[in-house]
């Protein structure tokens, strides 16, 4: 049955007119949380803290999940120096300029996986290695002239395994 939904479902976006499938794209971006508030990162964790008390902002933990080369968890140091910040990239390009550029930092974990519903490896999809478009789903952007033509395998944790292996947080 997972089969045949995932056949239909690809037949019906690919049959549908381009501005529908801008709509879309902007629909499933927004229901990530992806621009919520914001038009850059600056703006969306500020837009995320202030959902938080001042007493919150006191013992800040986050994880970056996704971290890519670390855009936002510079903005969210940069707003919450205090925060520990756990960054979870499994891309080797972007984790490789992840520690370049964040390695050294005591507040920043590093974590060379992503994280999913089971545990294992898969399929990291994206236009070119280290993008931060990249996806364990193999997204069809034609619409918007992005071919996900590149792939590597990664490793996968779901949250719940490494909470339980860090249970004091930890950068593995």
């Amino acid at each position: 049955m997972k089969a045949i939904v995932k056949r239909y479902s690809s037949l019906l976006i690919n049959s549908m007119p381009l501005p529908a499938l801008e709509r879309l794209e902007q629909s499933a971006r927004l229901g990530q949380g992806k621009g919520w508030g914001s038009s850059t990162v600056s703006q969306e964790v500020n837009a995320a803290l202030s959902l938080l008390s001042p007493n919150e902002m006191n013992s800040l933990s986050a994880l970056d999940v996704g971290a890519n080369v670390g855009c936002w968890t510079s903005a969210f140091l940069k707003a919450t120096p205090n925060a520990k910040i756990y960054a979870f990239e499994p891309s080797k390009t972007a984790f490789h300029t992840l520690q370049q550029t964040l390695g050294n930092d005591e507040r920043v974990h590093l974590i060379n996986r992503a994280l999913g519903a089971e545990e294992g490896d898969k399929t990291l999809f994206a236009d070119a290695a280290g993008s931060g478009l990249g996806s364990l789903t193999k997204r069809k952007l034609d619409h918007l002239n992005i071919d996900f033509g590149y792939s590597e395998t990664v490793a996968v944790t779901t949250l719940d395994q490494w909470i339980a292996a860090n249970p004091t947080g930890g950068d593995h």
